[in-house]
């Protein structure tokens, strides 16, 4: 499947990713892997600047349901990352052996949360310079900030607490995902997207 033939056909990609999440969960994969603490990413991790707050209301939903009220009200915030992204999209590149690399720099508010949700990175298919496969994209989030009781990560039917600063989780394309902060701290993320240049 390469991405920019499918980007303007929602139904196809719906497809795929309903086809591709059956057939890991038939596969009793797991549905994300640690890959311990990013520490060198700390120095470069500025502060928060809004740029803008998004809601989910164009997500894909594995159950068909993205009308729902809880899409309508599902928010995150994106954060500048301005003069030290190169340095982190270098570093990641290193790390993860990937040759083309974009990140946001995500902040979730107590009390908001994110419905379940798989990602259709139709923007991100239209910058990168070059067709690619499901087997070559890759989805990481870093967790900027340490891990308060009451929140959570969800991904596939596990949810994912008690990470550190700088803990670092991969998952596939088409896995859906959610996200709820309950505690009274901000919970601040770093969402990567990249091609691996070793397939």
């Amino acid at each position: 499947m390469n991405f920019k033939e499918i980007k303007e056909n929602p139904s196809i990609f719906r497809y795929m990713v309903k086809k591709h999440y059956d057939q890991h969960v038939e596969g009793e994969k797991p549905f994300f892997t640690w890959h311990g603490e990013l520490l060198e990413l700390q120095e470069y991790i500025e502060d928060n600047i809004l740029v803008k707050t998004e809601n989910f209301v164009d997500s894909l939903s594995l159950d068909g349901n993205e009308d729902h009220v809880v899409y309508n009200n599902s928010i995150l915030e994106e954060h500048a990352v301005t003069d030290n992204r190169k340095k982190i999209i270098e570093i990641l590149k290193r790390k993860f052996g990937l040759k083309y690399v974009e990140i946001n720099k995500m902040m979730q508010k107590p009390g908001n949360f994110v419905a379940p949700h798989v990602d259709h990175k139709s923007s991100f298919i239209s910058r990168c310079p070059f067709d690619f496969t499901g087997n070559e994209l890759k989805k990481f989030i870093i967790f900027v900030t340490p891990w308060k009781m009451g929140q959570v990560w969800m991904v596939g039917n596990e949810a994912i607490t008690c990470w550190k600063k700088f803990s670092v989780i991969e998952f596939p394309w088409y896995m859906p995902h959610a996200t709820a902060n309950t505690s009274t701290f901000d919970r601040q993320t770093i969402s990567v997207s990249g091609i691996s240049n070793t397939i």
